[in-house]
């Protein structure tokens, strides 16, 4: 009976360790009165130790469902160190069904999160610090429903 507690407790904590996340950075900013103003470019600075290890550069959202497009047009820019320009791409994210208007992400309460893919299987040319800058591309100055946005920079298991 004990010997079958320990061998659940190993496997548990086994499992436990094996299933940590591979994100080597993760942040987020909030935006006042949820407005993302076009004035405002939310900037993430990272460090890559290794680089033979590719990496996923994810963008996080987090909006009200009053959020009044459907989709969400973005550019970002990825710098390192040096000031030099690795990879600059406009994005289309739909946060909304085109069809039903239904929210995509997940859900809690008037509020909705879902999370992107920006870059897949990215090789960073050098160790050092990176820097990732993200605006909104809409055809408005004032992004109403916005609550945060974020990235995330995972190894590829």
């Amino acid at each position: 009976m004990i010997q079958r507690l320990q061998i659940r407790v190993g496997v548990s904590l086994w499992l436990l360790y094996a299933c940590q996340p591979s994100s080597i950075y993760k942040d987020k900013v909030k935006f006042t009165d949820q407005v993302w103003q076009l004035a405002l470019t939310p900037t993430f600075r990272f460090q890559v130790e290794d680089t033979t290890q590719p990496y996923h550069i994810f963008f996080y959202i987090k909006n009200s469902l009053e959020y009044p497009y459907r989709n969400l047009y973005i550019t970002y820019y990825l710098e390192d160190a040096a000031g030099s320009s690795l990879c600059t791409e406009l994005k289309n994210f739909e946060l909304f069904d085109a069809k039903t208007g239904k929210p995509r992400g997940k859900i809690w309460g008037k509020i909705q999160s879902q999370e992107f893919v920006l870059l897949e299987s990215y090789q960073f040319p050098h160790v050092g610090v990176y820097t990732l800058e993200v605006e909104h591309f809409m055809r408005t100055d004032n992004l109403p429903g916005v609550c945060a946005i974020g990235i995330k920079v995972s190894k590829v298991n």
